[in-house]
Protein backbone atom coordinates (compact mmCIF):
# COMPACT_ATOMS: atom_id res chain seq x y z
CA UNK A 1 0.00 0.00 0.00
CA UNK A 2 1.50 3.36 -0.95
CA UNK A 3 0.38 4.86 2.34
CA UNK A 4 2.53 2.43 4.34
CA UNK A 5 5.65 2.37 2.17
CA UNK A 6 8.22 5.11 2.59
CA UNK A 7 8.19 7.38 -0.45
CA UNK A 8 10.14 10.41 -1.55
CA UNK A 9 8.26 13.70 -1.62
CA UNK A 10 8.35 13.59 -5.43
CA UNK A 11 6.80 10.12 -5.64
CA UNK A 12 4.24 10.99 -3.00
CA UNK A 13 3.20 14.12 -4.94
CA UNK A 14 2.88 12.13 -8.20
CA UNK A 15 0.78 9.45 -6.47
CA UNK A 16 -1.48 12.06 -4.88
CA UNK A 17 -1.97 13.79 -8.25
CA UNK A 18 -2.88 10.50 -9.94
CA UNK A 19 -5.24 9.54 -7.13
CA UNK A 20 -7.00 12.89 -7.46
CA UNK A 21 -7.10 12.73 -11.27
CA UNK A 22 -8.64 9.25 -11.32
CA UNK A 23 -10.78 9.47 -8.19
CA UNK A 24 -8.91 6.83 -6.20
CA UNK A 25 -10.44 6.54 -2.76
CA UNK A 26 -8.80 3.37 -1.48
CA UNK A 27 -6.23 0.71 -2.16
CA UNK A 28 -5.90 -1.44 -4.11
CA UNK A 29 -7.42 0.37 -7.07
CA UNK A 30 -6.91 -1.16 -10.51
CA UNK A 31 -7.69 0.56 -13.80
CA UNK A 32 -7.99 -1.17 -17.15
CA UNK A 33 -7.05 1.24 -19.93
CA UNK A 34 -7.28 1.34 -23.68
CA UNK A 35 -4.23 1.67 -25.92
CA UNK A 36 -4.20 5.44 -25.31
CA UNK A 37 -4.16 5.07 -21.53
CA UNK A 38 -7.80 6.10 -21.12
CA UNK A 39 -9.44 4.08 -18.30
CA UNK A 40 -12.50 2.06 -19.25
CA UNK A 41 -12.87 0.01 -16.08
CA UNK A 42 -12.04 0.54 -12.41
CA UNK A 43 -11.90 -2.22 -9.86
CA UNK A 44 -10.18 -3.22 -6.67
CA UNK A 45 -10.05 -6.14 -4.32
CA UNK A 46 -12.23 -9.11 -5.22
CA UNK A 47 -12.86 -11.99 -2.84
CA UNK A 48 -12.14 -15.56 -3.80
CA UNK A 49 -8.60 -15.56 -5.09
CA UNK A 50 -7.06 -15.59 -8.52
CA UNK A 51 -9.69 -17.43 -10.61
CA UNK A 52 -12.64 -15.21 -9.64
CA UNK A 53 -10.50 -12.09 -10.03
CA UNK A 54 -9.40 -13.11 -13.52
CA UNK A 55 -13.03 -13.83 -14.41
CA UNK A 56 -13.93 -10.36 -13.13
CA UNK A 57 -11.25 -8.77 -15.33
CA UNK A 58 -12.32 -10.90 -18.29
CA UNK A 59 -15.87 -9.60 -17.92
CA UNK A 60 -14.64 -6.00 -18.00
CA UNK A 61 -12.60 -6.71 -21.13
CA UNK A 62 -15.59 -8.32 -22.86
CA UNK A 63 -17.79 -5.35 -21.99
CA UNK A 64 -15.24 -3.13 -23.71
CA UNK A 65 -15.07 -5.52 -26.67
CA UNK A 66 -11.39 -6.30 -26.13
CA UNK A 67 -11.65 -10.01 -25.53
Amino acid sequence: CPRKAKQSAEVKAKNEALAKKYGVQGFPTVFLTDENGKPFAKTGYQRGGVKPYLAHLEKALKQKGLN
